[in-house]
């Protein structure tokens, strides 16, 4: 389910049924000719679409802008630097309506720097701000206060800022690796392959200006079987962990 297709009664039930919310968080960043602009965002949709269709959550609007510091190229090319100072705003009055609907179990799946880069850092800049505002006005010693006291069951972890693979596994599998993502090559490239069919065009490779970013090193290398493997490993370890912690609210 996708928060802006749902009637009301729909959210209710959702929310009445404590269903996860899965958040993507991107940007809108130059990957090499071959890919698209929104590949982070893309991926993170992609993997939340991959996972709601095998349990159930509700997946929130995806934040498609973000910093990139024009790290891998400029406005000419696409690669869209927001401002953190802009987004922030947006991402805490986002997520506190998020919660005042009555989500509980709230996961941004950032695709953009990982868990502890920029957006991750305004992600959990909006939760550490959100949770003085709602428990604020509870009084000294809330800790005791009953359940339906509280802003949400469990405050401290309503939120969590997470990684494409948070919660797989690597024992479990015979890899000598973990879950490749990079920038633009192989990973990320791979990735796309297999959750958008005929989105990369590995041809525009050849229009790439010369020499060609260390980042892309590895694209030749990628392999839309292989990046089967990863999606359908990562998008059952989230499934695990939302089943599991859904048995444990």
């Amino acid at each position: 389910m996708e928060l802006v297709f749902m009637r009301p009664e729909e959210l209710r039930d959702a929310v009445s049924r404590n269903l996860p919310l899965l958040w993507p968080v991107g940007a809108m960043e130059y990957h090499g000719e071959h890919m698209p602009l929104g590949t982070d965002t893309l991926i993170a949709y992609g993997l939340c679409r991959r996972i709601a269709e095998k349990t159930e959550a509700v997946i929130g609007p995806p934040i498609p802008f973000t910093p990139t510091m024009n790290w891998a190229s400029g406005i000419a090319d696409g690669d869209v630097d927001f401002s953190a100072d802009a987004l922030y705003p947006y991402i805490r009055e986002s997520m506190g309506h998020f919660l005042k609907m009555g989500f509980q179990r709230i996961y941004a799946i950032v695709g953009h720097q990982g868990s502890d880069g920029l957006p991750a850092v305004l992600l959990k800049h909006a939760f550490r701000d959100l949770l003085c505002e709602f428990t604020r006005p509870l009084g000294p010693g809330w800790s005791v206060l009953p359940e339906e006291k509280m802003p949400v069951s469990d405050v401290f972890s309503a939120v969590k800022v997470c990684d494409y693979d948070q919660f797989c596994d690597y024992s479990s599998i015979d890899r000598d690796e973990k879950m490749p993502v990079g920038h633009g090559g192989r990973g990320e490239t791979q990735l796309i392959m297999m959750l958008y069919e005929g989105l990369v065009k590995m041809e525009a490779l050849d229009r790439q200006p010369c020499p060609a970013p260390f980042w892309l090193d590895d694209v030749e290398q990628a392999d839309k079987e292989d990046g089967g493997f990863w999606v359908d490993f990562c998008v059952n370890s989230w499934v695990a962990e939302l089943e599991r912690n859904r048995k444990d609210a």
